[in-house]
């Protein structure tokens, strides 16, 4: 049975801040004496004793349950921890049991095991654990209250705010509700803020997180029911900083997060501090492939020759973006010679040595290579200065590359007028554009704004504006046709008529393959395909939920038809949202049957049943070659 859970300060920096040891203080009531048991909140005080001793940073943990959490034992243990506890350490204060507000009081309460049914005088009152606090724990830096309880929100009248450095000492609360009733949670299972909060702490973070990141993080989930609170109390002691969850650190704790996080200064950080370790060669091939990724946006929309070369000279093995990066070379290269033919002169630039190009590996069971795809003639901003071995052969050539050096050089110095609606270029705002040095991934979503340069969007930093001469600090290069905000630390993107999703490193985590994307919310985002189904995905990419087109009709209609004819193959998909193949002459000659499928290649192609994550190979007629099922 679900039953109710009721009855103007200035900091002073510090010159250096070591993180201090956390005690902690946990407390849970279901066998009251004189008042209504409860059923899970003994339940919910150990898991979260146990989950931070598990996981967190703890230098110790006192324990009060049931008969051990009366009003004179939680005095007494109080006055016992202040006496003992070092100055400067942290302390968090977990409570799950009775809470109680009187309005002729104006007053909320905790109830202890021997509480008195309608006996104020044997309660706690809030007053009393605000004592606590500027009493008996005033030397602590740190001090979290986290109550799962009635009316828990009543104890303060401050609002939520955030920003607090680790430095500065705190007081804070984290309530499961306002000054309302909250529920106990069906008898054997967790409290629905308990569950919560649990299965956050429980999951893969980064090494450490603020307390106001934990509190968002529980809030994004929030339905109707009690509205959670996280506030700083405004006693003594409280220099407006905030509580820091420290994970504990090891070397297989810390390879997972970097491999989670997949972030060129998270892997960094993993060998400086595990030179030896075992996942050496493997975090130093993450690094030079982060590093390869960084250098390839780099070179934006319009690369010089000078520059294309010189991440092919860089990157000259296994390169993920060889294969484009030489196609734009040899490109660009066939550009300079057609605008030298166009303006009647009688030679050619003298193409450079081919750079060999090396097989890519980006699959561990690849498919047999596919024939090459010639290179497209694309029109772009001719490129000066031009690189030794493109000479000039005749006085008449060298004086036309004069030409296109001075126009060059004049655009670069003397740039034209921008667009004047939206952002532009910062140095024409007496800005200067930074790159960030810091860990993006440690930014809140709204640390992200939208900017456009040169018709293309990325993400700066949008404290960087105030003033605006002060600089402008890049998080993600302007490479998209355009982007939405960030929402659960992903922002679609549209590349190439396309849309994705990045992370906040601006990395793709989902492919750019939509004809719409929306933002996450709950976990989930609508997304919609060339073919024009739609359908919910989660962070993964992975379908949870497809809106059919034709959802009333019983026999499959195809909802989607690749553009590719490859081996007289066509992948299509069906309103069950199933794939298939037909033939060019729309046969089905494979049946609707995979929940992911890719185009054919050499006669062969990758498909996928079911939510496995595993792809196998088929042929032609759908049989099965390679890694079956």
């Amino acid at each position: 049975m679900d039953t109710k859970r009721t009855l103007n300060l200035t900091p002073d920096t510090p010159a250096s801040y070591t993180p201090a040891a956390t005690h902690l203080l946990i407390i849970g009531i279901d066998a009251y004496h004189f008042v209504g048991k409860l059923s899970n909140a003994v339940h919910d005080a150990r898991a979260f004793a146990q989950v931070m001793q598990e996981h967190y940073q703890v230098s110790s943990v006192e324990i009060l349950l049931d008969d051990k959490a009366t009003r004179e034992g939680m005095i007494e243990k109080v006055r016992e921890m202040g006496s003992r506890l070092p100055a400067g350490h942290n302390l968090l204060i977990y409570y799950s049991g009775h809470g109680h507000f009187d309005a002729q009081m104006d007053m909320g309460y905790w109830v202890p095991a021997d509480g008195k049914y309608n006996m104020l005088s044997s309660y706690i009152p809030y007053s009393d654990i605000r004592q606590w606090v500027i009493g008996p724990f005033k030397h602590l830096h740190h001090i979290l209250l986290i109550a799962d309880s009635c009316h828990a929100g009543s104890m303060f009248d401050g609002v939520r705010s955030g920003g607090g450095q680790e430095q500065f000492p705190s007081r804070w609360l984290l309530a499961s509700g306002r000054n309302e009733v909250v529920p106990d949670g069906v008898s054997g299972s967790h409290s629905p803020f308990s569950a919560k909060l649990l299965r956050f702490l429980e999951g893969p973070h980064k090494p450490s997180f603020k307390l106001t990141e934990l509190y968002n993080a529980l809030t994004e989930e929030e339905a109707q029911g009690p509205r959670y609170l996280a506030a700083p109390m405004f006693v003594p002691g409280n220099q407006m900083g905030e509580f820091v969850f420290r994970k504990q650190r090891s070397e297989a704790s810390d390879w997972a997060d970097a491999l989670s996080r997949d972030n060129l200064l998270v892997f960094t950080d993993f060998l400086e501090r595990y030179p030896q370790s075992q996942h050496r060669e493997e975090a130093r091939q993450h690094i030079r492939r982060l590093q390869e990724i960084r250098d390839y946006q780099k070179l934006g929309k319009d690369p010089s020759l000078d520059e294309l070369i010189g991440f092919l000279d860089k990157y000259d093995e296994d390169s993920e973006y060889r294969r484009e990066a030489l196609a734009r070379k040899e490109a660009l290269i066939q550009q300079l010679r057609d605008e030298e033919q166009t303006k009647g002169s009688q030679k050619t630039v003298q193409e450079a040595p081919k750079t060999p190009v090396k097989k890519v590996k980006k699959d561990p069971d690849p498919l047999p290579e596919p024939p090459k795809t010639p290179v497209t003639k694309t029109k772009q901003t001719p490129v000066s200065p031009l690189p030794a071995w493109i000479r000039p052969t005749s006085i008449g050539t060298g004086i036309l590359f004069a030409i296109v050096l001075i126009i060059n050089s004049w655009s670069t110095f003397f740039p034209g007028k921008k667009n004047p609606n939206g952002p532009q270029d910062p140095a024409q705002k007496g800005s200067v554009a930074v790159n960030y040095t810091g860990d993006p991934y440690l930014l809140s979503d709204s640390d992200f704004e939208a900017f456009s340069f040169n018709g293309k969007y990325g993400f700066k930093k949008a404290q960087a504006l105030q003033p605006l001469n002060s600089g402008i600090v890049l998080l993600v290069p302007a490479i998209y046709d355009s982007v939405n905000s960030y929402s659960e630390g992903l922002a679609a993107a549209k590349k190439s008529g396309k849309w994705g999703y990045i992370d906040k490193g601006g990395k793709e985590v989902i492919s750019f393959q939509y004809a719409s994307a929306g933002s996450f919310q709950n976990g989930r985002a609508k997304v919609s395909s060339p073919g024009g189904d739609s359908r919910f995905i989660d962070k993964q990419g992975k379908p949870v939920a497809i809106v059919l087109q034709n959802p009333s009709q019983l026999k499959p209609i195809v909802t989607f038809k690749s553009k590719n004819l490859v081996n007289n193959r066509r992948l299509v998909k069906s309103n069950n949202g199933k794939f298939g193949y037909m033939d060019k002459n729309d046969k089905l000659v494979i049946p609707f049957q995979y929940s992911s499928a890719e185009d054919f290649k050499n006669g062969y192609a990758r498909v996928e049943k079911g939510d496995s994550g595993l792809f196998f190979v088929i042929d032609v007629d759908g049989k099965c070659v390679r890694n079956c099922p």
